[in-house]
C-alpha cells in the first residue's frame, strides 16, 4: 500500500498472485509472458497458453484497465514454426480483448544451444547467438501485417533494436508511469539492464534469487 505503483511481469498468473493484487489493483500494470510454449519442452513447467489467458481475463473481471494488460510473446523463436506459435497467442489474445503486446526474440547462448541439444531440439540459429537478418525481416514483417489487420493494437518491445515495426519503449516506461499516475521527473530511456535496454534508469530489480527459477525454461539466460 505505500507503493506508487507496481509493474509484475510473470509468466505464471497464479490465483494467489492475483488475489495478493486484489487489495492494491489499481496500482498494478501486469505483463502476463504468454509465448505459446507452456507445457512443452521449451516451457516445461509454465502453463499452458490457454490457462494464462484465462488467468489474464480474470484481471479483466475485476475490473482491470485492458491497458494495464500487456500480452508478452517473449520470447518468439523466429523460425516459421515459431512466429505461427507466435501468432496463434497473438490471436487468441486479441478475440479476448486485449490490445496490448510486447515481444523479443530469443537469444542462443551457448548453454542454451546445450540445453537445447540434449533435449533433442535444433538450435534455431545453428553456431550464432542471434537470429539471421532475415528471421529478423519475418518477424518485422508478421508484425506489420498485424497492425494493419489491426489497427487498434500496439506491439511494443526493448532491447531488440533490430525489429524497426514494433514500438520502440522500455518495460518500464514513461507510457506506464502516466497509466498509474505517476508524476517522475527522472522519467528517461537510458536503461542501463542489458545492451538496448529502454527502460527508465531509476528501473530497480528486486528479485534476488540469481539462478534460474523453477520453471526451467529451456531459453533461460541464467546458467544450471
Amino acid at each position: 500500500k505505500d507503493m506508487d505503483g507496481v509493474i509484475l511481469i510473470t509468466k505464471n498468473l497464479t490465483d494467489k498472485v492475483i488475489e495478493s493484487a486484489k487489495p492494491n489493483i489499481e496500482k498494478f500494470i501486469f505483463h502476463v509472458t504468454c509465448t505459446g510454449y507452456g507445457e512443452t519442452v521449451v516451457e516445461p513447467n509454465i502453463p499452458f497458453f490457454r490457462k494464462q489467458l484465462q488467468q489474464a481475463q480474470k484481471l479483466v473481471d475485476l475490473g482491470v484497465d485492458i491497458n494495464r494488460i500487456v500480452i508478452r510473446i517473449d520470447p518468439i523463436i523466429p523460425t516459421e514454426k515459431g512466429i505461427k506459435t507466435a501468432c496463434m497467442v497473438f490471436l487468441n489474445a486479441y478475440s479476448m480483448g486485449f490490445r496490448r503486446f510486447r515481444i523479443s526474440v530469443m537469444d542462443a547462448y551457448p548453454h542454451v544451444r546445450e540445453r537445447m541439444k540434449e533435449a533433442g531440439l535444433e538450435a534455431p540459429y545453428g553456431d550464432m547467438f542471434s537470429p539471421t537478418k532475415e528471421m529478423l525481416e519475418n518477424v518485422d514483417c508478421i508484425v506489420r501485417q498485424l497492425k494493419k489487420a489491426y489497427e487498434d493494437i500496439t506491439i511494443e518491445s526493448c532491447a531488440e533494436g533490430k525489429l524497426f515495426e514494433t514500438e520502440q519503449t522500455g518495460c518500464v516506461s514513461e507510457k506506464d508511469l502516466k497509466l498509474l499516475g505517476i508524476e517522475f521527473d527522472k522519467v528517461d530511456s537510458a536503461g542501463f539492464q542489458r545492451k538496448g535496454c529502454l527502460c527508465c534508469s531509476a528501473k530497480t530489480e528486486l528479485l534476488s534469487n540469481k539462478k534460474q527459477c523453477p520453471y526451467k525454461c529451456i531459453y533461460c539466460y541464467w546458467k544450471n
